[in-house]
C-alpha cells in the first residue's frame, strides 16, 4: 500500500528559549560567555508519545506520534502527516499500536517506521524512499515472544566477515527489543529479562538472525553477560560499521552490546564504572573519526556524558551534564556532529524529589538542550539551556517511570530522541503533557508530540 501527504497541520505555540548556565564537567559553574544559535520548539499538533526523530539528506524532519508518521520540510515549523500505519480488520484501533519507531538510514536515505504489532508477537514496517512522498508495507521481525520497547537502527557493513552482510542491500538494520522470558530451574531464575537484536540484510524485509545480547539473571550455568539489559537505546553504526548498543545496568553498571560482524555475533562490554546508570535508553553517537560518546542517566537522575575512542574496550570521563540546581532529570536525546561537538536534550526539574515517580505535584518540568563545543576536551564544559519558558512546563507532577504498572502520570510514556540535521540543527522530539489551562497535576496527562530545534549553534 501506498499513501500520499495529507493536509499540514499548524504548529499550536513556539517559544524563545528560557534560562542559560555554563558548567564544567566537574560540574564547576562558569561564565555563561557567548551564546551561538536560536533555540526553539513546536507543537505539532499530533497526540502521541515516546517519539524518535531522523532528518534526511534533504533537511526533512520525521517524527511519529503514535500511529502517524509525521514530516516537516520548513526545519520542523510547521507538520503534515505522510503515513498512517492502520490495518484493516483488526481488533483494536491502530491509533493503540505500541511503540512506534522511526528511523533514519544514514547510508540509503530510507525512512523507516515500525510498529509494534500484534502486541510483544511482531513489528510491522513501512518504508519510503522518497522523502515520504509514497510508502511500502512489510511484516518486520518477530523473533520469539516477546516483542516489547523495540528499537531500530542501521549502519553500513561491519569490518568482520559476513557473507549476507551488503550483497542484497547497501546498509544493515538491526532491531533490538525487550526481551522478557522469566521461568525457573527448581528455585533458581534462568532468566528475567534482556536485551535480543535481529538483523536484516535487504532492507527489512526478512530477518534471519536473532541474538540475545545481554541479560539481568543468571542460568544455573553462570551469567548470561554483563547484569544489564532491557531498555535499550538504539542500534547505531559506527563509521567503521561496527554496531553499538547502550543498555542500562544493574550493580556491573552501564552496558554495550557491540558486533563487528554486521549482527551474527555479539559481545558485552563494561560502560564507565565510576557512575552508575539505570536510565531507560541510554544513548551514544560517533564523531566521523569514530569518538564514541555515550549519555544516560544514574540512580540519582543526574545526566552525564562519557568518551571512548575504542569502541567502549576503555572511557574517559564521566562528565556531568545536568546543572547541579536540577534536583532530578530523566530521558536522554544525544547528537554528535561530524566534528564531534555534542548535543544533548533531557527533562529536568529544581523541585526537590527523591525520583520522578515521587515528585510531589508542585513539581514543573522542563526541557533542557546542553552542547558542548570542547566534547574532546580533558574535561568538556556545557552550556545548558532551557528550551521551555517558566510558564510552560513539559510536565506538572510526577513522571511514572514503571512501565504498564503505572497508575497515571504515565503520558511521557518512556524516552525522548535527537538528531542532527545535515545543515547541523539539532532536533529534539519529546512528548508535551501540559497543554493550554495547565496549572497543576491534574492538568498535566495530555501526551503530544513537539519538537525543539537548536539552529546555527
Amino acid at each position: 500500500m501506498t499513501t500520499g501527504p495529507a493536509d499540514p497541520i499548524e504548529p499550536a505555540s513556539t517559544s524563545s528559549a528560557g534560562a542559560t548556565v555554563r558548567l564544567l564537567g566537574d560540574g564547576t559553574p562558569l561564565p555563561v560567555g557567548e551564546v551561538r544559535g536560536t533555540l526553539e520548539y513546536v507543537l505539532t499538533g499530533h497526540e502521541g508519545g515516546e517519539p524518535s526523530v531522523g532528518v534526511t539528506s534533504s533537511g526533512a524532519v520525521f517524527t511519529v506520534a503514535y500511529d502517524e508518521t509525521i514530516r516537516s520540510v520548513d526545519g520542523g515549523r510547521s507538520w503534515e502527516t505522510v503515513y498512517d500505519f492502520e490495518l484493516e480488520g483488526a481488533p483494536v484501533d491502530p491509533y493503540f499500536t505500541a511503540d512506534p519507531m522511526l528511523w533514519v538510514d544514514p547510508v540509503t536515505d530510507i525512512v523507516y517506521t515500525n510498529h509494534m504489532w500484534p502486541p510483544l508477537v511482531c513489528t510491522s514496517i513501512a518504508s519510503s524512499a522518497d522523502d515520504g512522498a509514497t510508502w511500502s508495507e512489510h511484516d518486520g521481525a518477530c523473533g520469539t515472544p516477546d516483542v516489547d520497547f523495540q528499537k531500530l537502527g542501521s549502519g553500513k557493513p561491519g569490518p568482520g566477515v559476513n557473507p549476507l552482510a551488503g550483497k542484497a542491500h547497501p546498509s544493515v538494520l538491526y532491531l533490538c527489543y525487550n526481551k522478557i522470558l522469566a521461568f525457573t530451574f527448581g528455585l533458581a531464575p534462568v532468566f528475567a529479562g534482556g536485551t535480543s537484536c535481529a538483523t536484516s540484510y535487504d532492507g527489512g524485509l526478512t530477518w534471519p538472525v536473532e541474538r540475545l545480547i545481554a541479560g539481568r539473571a543468571f542460568s544455573p550455568a553462570g551469567s548470561l553477560g554483563l547484569d544489564c539489559g532491557g531498555g535499550a537505546g538504539v542500534p547505531i553504526g559506527a563509521p567503521d560499521g561496527t554496531v553499538v548498543i547502550a543498555m542500562p545496568g544493574g550493580p556491573a553498571g552501564m552496558c554495550l552490546g557491540r558486533s563487528r560482524d554486521s549482527g551474527l555475533t555479539w559481545e558485552v562490554v563494561a560502560g564507565p564504572t565510576d557512575v552508575l546508570g539505570t536510565s531507560a535508553a541510554p544513548e551514544v553517537g560517533f564523531a566521523a573519526d569514530g569518538t564514541m560518546f555515550l549519555a544516560w542517566q544514574d540512580p540519582d537522575y543526574v545526566t552525564w556524558l562519557a568518551r571512548s575512542a575504542d569502541l567502549g574496550d576503555s572511557w574517559e570521563g564521566p562528565w556531568r551534564v545536568s546543572p547541579p540546581d536540577l534536583t532530578l532529570t530523566y530521558f536522554s536525546a544525544l547528537g554528535v556532529t561530524p566534528d564531534g561537538r555534542v548535543a544533548l536534550g533531557f527533562v529536568g526539574t529544581p523541585n526537590e524529589a527523591d525520583s520522578p515517580d515521587e515528585a510531589p505535584d508542585e513539581t514543573r518540568w522542563h526541557l533542557f538542550v546542553a552542547t558542548s563545543d570542547d566534547a574532546g576536551a580533558e574535561t568538556p564544559s556545557f552550556l545548558v539551556r532551557q528550551a521551555t519558558p517558566p510558564d510552560d512546563p513539559v510536565q506538572i507532577g510526577p513522571i511514572c517511570l514503571g512501565g504498564a504498572g503505572c497508575d497515571g502520570s504515565r503520558n511521557l510514556l518512556d524516552f525522548i530522541d535527537g538528531a542532527i540535521a545535515p545543515d547541523g540543527t539539532f532536533y529534539v522530539a519529546y512528548t508535551e503533557g501540559c497543554l493550554e489551562d495547565c496549572s497543576s497535576a491534574d492538568d498535566s496527562d495530555e501526551s503530544e508530540i513537539a519538537v525543539a530545534a537548536l539552529r546555527d549553534w
